[in-house]
């Protein structure tokens, strides 16, 4: 999540992605991993995952376990926002 607070002390969400693992362990975009965005009220991923990597096409599902990206809810995603 990418977050400006204003004056009062209230916070904006500007960008919210989900980083996804593939197949590593360190958890950075340029390590081969993808990067899929988030709808900012249900929490759920509404497009394809990036690489960074632009002659790599965009994925829908994990390459390594097959799971649909598109349509996958956050855990505990108001609990998410509240701890932001």
């Amino acid at each position: 999540m990418l977050i400006k607070f204003n004056v009062k002390n209230k916070f904006k969400l500007l960008v919210n992605n989900q980083r996804v693992s593939v197949n590593s362990p360190i958890d950075n975009l340029v390590a081969g991993n993808l990067v899929a965005p988030i709808d900012d009220k249900k929490g759920g991923i509404f497009g394809l995952g990036i690489y960074s990597d632009i002659t790599r096409k965009p994925e829908s599902t994990h390459p390594i376990t097959g799971v649909k990206m598109i349509g996958f809810q956050v855990p505990m995603w108001k609990e998410c926002l509240k701890l932001a």
